[in-house]
């Protein structure tokens, strides 16, 4: 009767995570119960049921455990199996980095789900495989997946499966560049999840990482907000860990380095509590990253090996592309210019590998930098120009050329172009880039550095000025640079007047 009275309760409230926590001790104690008194379909039922609350909460082993007991007995059991035990098992694998093994068990799978023509879970099962591989950067896999699980869930109108699919194929196509597609399908996945009053937090939340990723904060912000506060009332810290994380890459990305400092601290406080390995490595290092802005050296590197222990477990390319960014910048920064080009260059080989659209311009432009500072002045120039053109292929990366314009006009101001430095920085100003204050810093500083080569003082004076108001008011690195110089600027107008 204690069994049967638990999977009743626990299918009446199996998307109110409050309430099954609540009665946990007493499911435990079912689950116990139910093998030793034969009532093993009853307890594979009830683990598949408690799984998305259980993982909600973050009780990742708890969970784990009772999954692979409920698989041994549904694997060997003489009926139809239960099959999303495989897609939850699956899923609980990938959540803990261990990519082979979650895909291995979910092509097992697959291969059932066709046999028994269970559309439904084969749709579920494929989307989730598509994840996994999408995690290793085998985009092409993953996009595949994608598309079979979606065709079949539209078929058979399948909106949750739906959903799930375009949140998740949104991301591939993000990262080869596709952000128009991305976009529709995730306005489609929040009108689904609408239409069935369905939490729609996590399509909101990606396409605000995505929206952001382009430039378009303003947008992208009030979508995570929104996220947030549905992840918050329905007290999911999985979902909350993630939606912390895009608001405080988003922030940082428009240099609110306060506001992005404290999400990301958030995400990686939640993170670390329910062991989300991607979230701690990504916010480690995006931590790191807004540390170098900041020109806090000492800080970037205590982040960077602290995140190095989570990116060797879950091993995934993309993450590992942004760690060597960041690295790579931190050694620049350090005047470490031979390791520095042999950190961007691992990073670089790294995102042409995976294809990604964003990584393969930014590393580019960093590596001439870099370049520059080597002394290698005509290498430094082809590098930059790759970069260039590569995001004038694509619209949604177009704010990434001011940070190529910005090492551009570098170039020719070591060579001693003067027009074409003050042209290049001038177009930072007048570009999608303009969005992004510390590039708007880095331009105002360039032509200040320009026109005093030129001994245009009061021009250089003026620029100056602009880039140290801004650079402070965002909390950059480069004011103390920048105060310093405008320092020798005044003391040599001064002496000029005199």
């Amino acid at each position: 009767r204690l069994v049967a009275y638990v999977v009743t309760y626990v299918e009446q409230h199996r998307e109110e995570p409050m309430a099954l926590e609540q009665e946990l001790p007493l499911i435990l104690a079912a689950l116990e119960l139910a093998p030793r008194v034969n009532c093993l379909s009853e307890f594979v039922q009830c683990v598949s049921a408690i799984f998305y609350s259980l993982r909600a909460r973050g009780f990742f082993s708890l969970t784990e455990r009772l999954l692979w007991q409920a698989y041994e007995i549904d694997k060997h059991r003489h009926v139809r199996q239960h099959l999303m035990l495989w897609y939850q098992l699956g899923s609980i694998l990938r959540e803990r980095g261990a990519y082979e093994r979650a895909d291995a068990l979910l092509e097992e799978g697959i291969v059932l789900a066709r046999q028994q023509e269970d559309v439904s879970s084969l749709a579920f099962l494929l989307s989730r495989r598509g994840t996994v591989a999408a995690d290793r950067c085998e985009y092409v896999l993953a996009e595949t997946c994608y598309r079979e699980a979606l065709a079949l869930a539209r078929q058979h109108n399948n909106l949750a499966c739906i959903t799930l699919t375009l949140n998740n194929l949104a991301w591939v196509l993000d990262v080869r560049g596709d952000f128009v597609q991305a976009e529709a399908g995730l306005q489609e996945s929040l009108a689904l999840a609408r239409q069935e009053r369905k939490n729609s937090g996590i399509a909101l939340a990606n396409l605000g990482c995505i929206l952001g990723r382009q430039g378009k904060f303003l947008e992208a912000e009030v979508h995570l907000q929104e996220a947030l506060t549905l992840a918050r009332a329905a007290k999911n810290d999985l979902l909350l860990s993630a939606f912390h994380l895009y608001l405080g890459w988003t922030l940082l990305r428009q240099d609110e380095h306060t506001r992005a400092k404290q999400n990301l601290q958030e995400a990686l406080s939640l993170a670390q509590r329910i062991g989300r390995l991607k979230i701690i490595a990504r916010a480690f290092t995006l931590l790191a990253l807004l540390a170098l802005k900041e020109g806090d050296l000492e800080q970037v590197d205590a982040l960077l090996q602290e995140g190095l222990t989570p990116f060797r477990s879950i091993g995934n390319h993309a993450d590992m592309c942004l760690y060597l960014m960041v690295k790579g910048w931190m050694q620049s920064q350090q005047a470490e210019f031979a390791q520095a080009r042999d950190t961007l260059q691992e990073g670089l080989a790294l995102a042409r590998r995976i294809a990604h659209v964003e990584y393969i311009p930014t590393l580019l432009f960093l590596l001439g930098s870099v370049t520059l500072n080597l002394g290698e002045l005509e290498l430094a120039y082809a590098l930059l120009q790759e970069g260039l053109e590569l995001t004038e292929q694509n619209e949604g990366i177009c704010w990434l050329k001011g940070m190529g314009l910005n090492e551009l006009g570098r170039y020719y101001l070591l060579r001693g172009k003067y027009q074409q430095a003050t042209a290049s920085y001038q177009e930072i100003l007048t570009s999608p880039s303009s969005n992004y204050r510390s590039l708007g810093g880095l331009a105002h500083e360039g032509l200040a550095r320009t026109a005093a080569e030129q001994g245009e003082i009061e021009l250089a004076t003026e620029h100056a000025y602009t880039a140290l108001h801004i650079f402070e008011e965002i909390g950059h690195g480069r004011a103390h640079a920048v105060r310093g110089w405008l320092s020798l600027l005044l003391a040599l107008k001064v002496e000029r007047d005199v």
